[in-house]
Order: C-alpha cells, then structure tokens, then sequence
C-alpha cells in the first residue's frame, strides 16, 4: 500500500532551486559516501572541523559538536548543534558530516597550489618544532622515570637485608605517586 503512493509521486528534476552548484554537491556527497565505508573511527573520539567556528544564526551563541545514536539500528548521527538550551532557542541541528565535507571542498576550491604549499610548508614547520620540544621533554622524563626506578629498587633491597622503617615507607610511596605520574 505504501509502495503504491510511492509510486504516485511525480518527481520533477530541479523543481526547487540548488543552494550549491552540482559539481560541489557531487563532491560532498563523495566524501559523505567514503566517511561512511570508514565507519571504525567514529568508536574513537569525534573530530569536529567546525568547533568554535559556528555561531547560531537565532540567537547568536556558538554551536557545539554532538553525537548519538538514534533508532533500532543505532544509527551515528554527528550534528553540530545550538548551545542554547532548546526551550530558548529553537535553531536546527547541522549535519556534521555534510557540513564539515562542504567546508572542506570550499577550502580547497580557494586555496591555489602556491598558497596550499605555503600552508603546508608553515604546518610542517611547526610540527618540527613541536616534534623537537616533544623530543627533550620525553627524554627528561625518561630519566626522572628511571631515576624513581633505581630509588624503588634500592629501597627494595634495603627492605630485603631487614631495614624497615616508617621514613622507608613514607619515601617507597611518595616515589610510587611520582612513578605514576611520570608513566
């Protein structure tokens, strides 16, 4: 029976004007389409392009990332969304997905090869640095981490040979505490 109204529907092509021009929308859905087969990653936490970019165009505040997921089959549904409490603002939720992909298409429409290498030359720069920072921080925390480790193993054999005292004690687990933090 609702197979039979279906059917009774007349469709006409480009009966309601195009927001955005068909190469972009092919482009998008394309990229809709690839976010779909790679559907491990939304386990992991959701990467929002558009956060803190977005401002609600009823009340003005900035729209924020969420994710549920909705129905029997608990489909993923990543939405940027108003954060203004609904009873106050009654502004649509976004579709990240399109949104994002949109946004990504229209970034790499106006970025010309010259500027791209540009940008990425500067991105490259600046994970070197961080790199190199991440680099002297990691080794200086190898070695706290190993010097904790030496002390605890001293303090162990001095445990074994029978030297047991309360200032031992207090010193094996604030060196414990230390060794926590420090993994």
């Amino acid at each position: 029976n609702n197979h039979a109204q279906k059917d009774s529907y007349i469709r006409i092509g480009g009966g309601c004007p195009a927001i955005i021009g068909k190469k972009l929308f092919v482009q998008v859905q394309r990229i809709k389409a690839k976010n779909k087969r790679n559907t491990g990653r939304y386990h992991s936490k959701e990467f929002y392009l558009l956060t803190g970019k977005l401002v609600c165009d009823v009340c003005g505040k900035r729209m924020i990332g969420n994710l549920r997921f909705s129905g029997r089959s608990k489909t993923r549904l990543a939405t940027y969304r108003c954060n203004t409490h609904r009873a106050m603002c009654n502004n649509k939720e976004l579709n990240k997905d399109y949104l994002d992909a949109y946004i990504a298409v229209l970034i790499g429409e106006r970025l010309k090869p010259k500027n791209l290498r540009k940008a990425v030359s500067k991105v490259n720069q600046q994970v070197q640095k961080f790199n190199s920072s991440y680099d002297k921080y990691h080794t200086d925390v190898l070695q706290q981490y190993n010097e904790v480790q030496d002390s605890l193993a001293n303090i162990t054999k001095a445990i074994e040979k029978g030297i047991f005292t309360d200032d031992l004690l207090q010193r094996a687990e604030r060196l414990e505490n230390e060794k926590t933090k420090l993994e």
